[in-house]
Order: structure tokens, then C-alpha cells, then sequence
């Protein structure tokens, strides 16, 4: 039920912007929330710059029958600090009513139907926020073989002739490796011929995967450091290859966790990428990936909090959604494929995320063993493992409640003491169970 007489939203917007408001206001039965980079069309916004960082611009569309005339008038006296130019029938798709605007720093307040950003249900979100960026880095954040559950992502934007970079938090023996692998401090190029002698290698096991394929093989690996460390990586990398777009890819769920949960799993390496790159706001793209939904019960994980989480993040427009890796698809079969050539060439320590994720690709189900290192535990092998969640990195990280603590860190041993004070400190939310 639209207002009466209503312009369109591009109507409104370049209404909006010739009165220098900041925040639209229509009037209408769907509430938009979100900066415009997440909020609008790529093409619908081609020189909107914000003149300060920290202000949020949104468009409201609240029910008639909810209007607050009185303090839409007041909200009305407030003065926009952008400009927007509008690509003429951008925005055509979405009907707004009239017009309020306001400067308000405070959040809205999330209704029924909050949705952010327009795209077609048809488009998948993740491809839709990349289709514009010509160089992606596709990084793992936990470390171990965190990368390999990117390696879909990366291989079906390489297939659409993108350049994409590989890089993963390693725990591999990096400072073994000679000095001319080393691109930058804490910043180590692995090929397939890094460092031989060492049976535990993901980032090389993949680069000589990659190599098999006809791929570009370098795997690029972080030391497990602190934050500011890791951050100064992750610049080096970025003004390496100019790279417009970051996708950080967790194996797991723990990424999700702010901090009050009942169990956090094993977060600090997963948080202190979160946090070197949340602070790199000069590249255009930042996403966060999660795959492998309840591998991390096992690390005390309640997933139910994480669906919590989730829906949080669906309020604040960070959740971009979620697609599955169908084991039909050329990526996916690839992806199979190098997770056999990963365990067969790692035995001693295959990857039990990436296995797990892997048997639900093929359409396993329950107790389903491929390791001998899930000997005395019972698996839980489901389709919901071979799901990807998409998130907005800097949203994820403005929900964590601890990122400030760890901002300062040059040591991992140090991001671990500082996510333990907090949790000292910090009322958890208790554990609840699935009701069905």
C-alpha cells in the first residue's frame, strides 16, 4: 500500500540530494536500512561519497499508518553532507512515498520486513557485490586448510575471468621458508615447491593442486601474529596486486560469534583477520564467507545462537544470504577433487572441516567417516554444511564485542589472553536447544 501520489525512489533520491537531506524517510510498508554501498544498485549510484566515515545514510519506508509527522518535521530541519548522483531508471523498481529527511546517528529501529539492498531474487548476492571487481583476494581466516573452503568461490571467479589471489593464516612452519619467498614482513609466497621437507603444508598441497589444474599457484600465508601485524599483511598484499575486493572464508561458524555466546569454538584467528581487515576500509569490497555450518559443535559451538546471530546480522543488513555448493557444478567438482588430493596428501592430518564439508557436497548424512582422527566422536554430516552464508565484513565487525580489545595486538598468544579477559568478564547468553 503505497502513499498516494508517491514519486519513485529515484525521483526521491535526486529530490533528496538538490536539498542536501542525508536520510530518505518515504512512507510505505517496507523498511530499507543500511549504507547505499550495501543498500542500492551499483549501477544507481556512480559519485555517491560520503564526507564523513561513521554517518549512516539509509532509506526508511515506514507504514502510513505509522507516520510520526511530528518528528518527521523535526527530522526534516537536518542537513545532508553528500551528494548523489542517480543513474536515470536505476531505481525505477522500488516505489517509495513522500519524502522526510533527517541526520539522525541513531540506528532505526528494526521492524517486520526489514530488508536491505535491492537486487533480483534471481541473482545470487555474492557474485552480484563482486560483478564489479576485477581483482579478488580470496583469504582463509582461521588458518589450517581454511583457504580450501574458498577454493569454490575462487575457482568460479577465476572461470568468469577475474584475477584472483589466494592467501590463508597458516599454521604451516613458515619461518623456515627462504628469504626470497617472503614478499613482506609476514607475507610469504608459497609454491608448489615450498619447503619439501615438511609433511604439513595446506598452503603448498593446494598451490601443487592448483598447478595440476592449470591454475595460478601461488598460495599467500600469514604467520599466526596479532592484529597489527597481520593487517600491515594484508595491506602489502592488497597494494601488491591493486586488489578492488576481499572474500574472508571461515570453515565454520565461529567467525559469527561476538563474544557472549555459550561457547565461542576457536575464534581468535578467525576475529584477528576479521579485525586486520575491518580497519582497510580503502578496499571498495570486504565480504566474510561461512561454510560448514555445525562442524564447530564439536569446539562448544551452540548453533542455535548462531542462526541468532545470523538473524542479528540480517537486521543490521550485513546477511547477504546463502547458496550451496552443488556437487554438479564444475566448481563443486573441483572442490572435491582437491580435498581428496589434500587428505591423500596430508594422512596424518587431513582437515576435518573440509572433509566434513565435502561429504555433504556428495550428499552424505550423519556419522560419516573419512578420518581416522574422528575416532571416539560422532559426526553429523548434513546439506546444511555445504552452505555458504554471506556477510558484509564491516558489519560482522561492528557487531563483535570484543574487536577493540584485540585492535592493539602484535602477538596470536596475545589475542587469546585478550578474548579470555573478556569472556571473564562478560554475562553469556545461554545455550538453547533446536525445538524441531
Amino acid at each position: 500500500m503505497l502513499a498516494d501520489h508517491a514519486p519513485d525512489l529515484s525521483t526521491a533520491l535526486e529530490r533528496a540530494a538538490a536539498a542536501e537531506y542525508t536520510h530518505l524517510n518515504p512512507d510505505g510498508t517496507v523498511m530499507l536500512r543500511g549504507s547505499f554501498y550495501s543498500l542500492l544498485p551499483t549501477s544507481a549510484l556512480l559519485g555517491f561519497r560520503p564526507a564523513r566515515r561513521g554517518i549512516p545514510y539509509c532509506i526508511c519506508v515506514q507504514p502510513a499508518r505509522d507516520r510520526p509527522h511530528e518528528r518527521a518535521s523535526a527530522m526534516a530541519r537536518h542537513r545532508i553532507r553528500s551528494t548523489l548522483r542517480v543513474e536515470p531508471g536505476g531505481l525505477q523498481p522500488l516505489l517509495c512515498g513522500s519524502v522526510v529527511a533527517s541526520k539522525t546517528r541513531e540506528r532505526p529501529v528494526p521492524g517486520p520486513g526489514t530488508m536491505i539492498g535491492m537486487t533480483s531474487l534471481h541473482a545470487n548476492p555474492l557474485f552480484t557485490r563482486l560483478a564489479d571487481a576485477e581483482r579478488i583476494l580470496v583469504a582463509g581466516a582461521g588458518g589450517g586448510f581454511d583457504i580450501y573452503s574458498g577454493l569454490p568461490l575462487a575457482l568460479s571467479l577465476l572461470h568468469q575471468g577475474k584475477q584472483v589471489y589466494l592467501a590463508n593464516l597458516s599454521f604451516s612452519a613458515l619461518e623456515g621458508l627462504p628469504i626470497d619467498d617472503w614478499v613482506a614482513p609476514d607475507l610469504a609466497a608459497v609454491t608448489p615447491d615450498s619447503a619439501l621437507h615438511q609433511n604439513y603444508f595446506p598452503e603448498r598441497t593446494l598451490a601443487q593442486w592448483l598447478r595440476q589444474h592449470g591454475y595460478p599457484f601461488t598460495v599467500y600465508a600469514f604467520p599466526q601474529t596479532g592484529v597489527r601485524p597481520l593487517r600491515a599483511a594484508y595491506r602489502a598484499l592488497v597494494e601488491l596486486h591493486r586488489v578492488d575486493a576481499v572474500v574472508l572464508v571461515d570453515g565454520g561458524t565461529d567467525i559469527l560469534m561476538r563474544g557472549d555466546e555459550a561457547g565461542l569454538g576457536t575464534p581468535e584467528e578467525d576475529l584477528a583477520s576479521v579485525a586486520a581487515l575491518a580497519a582497510l576500509d580503502g578496499i571498495p569490497t570486504r565480504l566474510v564467507v561461512s561454510v560448514g555450518f555445525g562442524v564447530d559443535a564439536y569446539h562448544g559451538v551452540n548453533h542455535v545462537q548462531v542462526l541468532e546471530n545470523i538473524a542479528a546480522l540480517e537486521r543490521d543488513g550485513a546477511y547477504l544470504g546463502a547458496f550451496s555448493i552443488p556437487r554438479a557444478t564444475r566448481e563443486g567438482a573441483l572442490y572435491l577433487d582437491a580435498v581428496t588430493h589434500a587428505q591423500h596428501h596430508t594422512p596424518e592430518h587431513p582437515s576435518i572441516v573440509n572433509g566434513s564439508i565435502a561429504a555433504a557436497v556428495r550428499g552424505s548424512f550423519g556419522d560419516v567417516r573419512f578420518t581416522d582422527r574422528t575416532r571416539g566422536s560422532e559426526l553429523f554430516v548434513n546439506p546444511l554444511m555445504s552452505l555458504y552464508f554471506v556477510f558484509d565484513l564491516p558489519g560482522l565487525a561492528a557487531r563483535c564485542l570484543y574487536l577493540d580489545r584485540i585492535e592493539d595486538t602484535h602477538l596470536m598468544r596475545q589475542v587469546h589472553s585478550r578474548i579470555a579477559e573478556f569472556r571473564e568478564s562478560t554475562v553469556t547468553r545461554p545455550p538453547r536447544r533446536f525445538p524441531h
